[in-house]
């Protein structure tokens, strides 16, 4: 799990919140490429809209909507 990249959980989270939190955290870094490169395949912005996703503040569909929001249509 590379914490440079997102923040590991509060210490206050109880220990379900905490495993759901490290789930979301393996998602998103399995979604970057960290898990395989070891850096991000992505952009800041979308480093911040999953770090949003690992803190529970953001679901998954809604980063795919924010992210596609921002990117220029084709």
């Amino acid at each position: 799990m590379n914490q440079l990249y997102f923040q590991a959980p509060p210490a206050m989270l109880s220990s379900v919140e905490k495993e759901h939190w490290l789930q979301r955290l393996r998602k998103a870094e399995n979604l970057v490429g960290i898990a395989d490169a070891g850096i991000p395949q992505v952009s800041l912005a979308t480093l911040d809209l999953l770090q949003r996703y690992v803190r529970g503040e953001l679901t998954l569909e809604q980063v795919v909507r924010l992210q596609s929001q921002r990117l220029p249509n084709h």
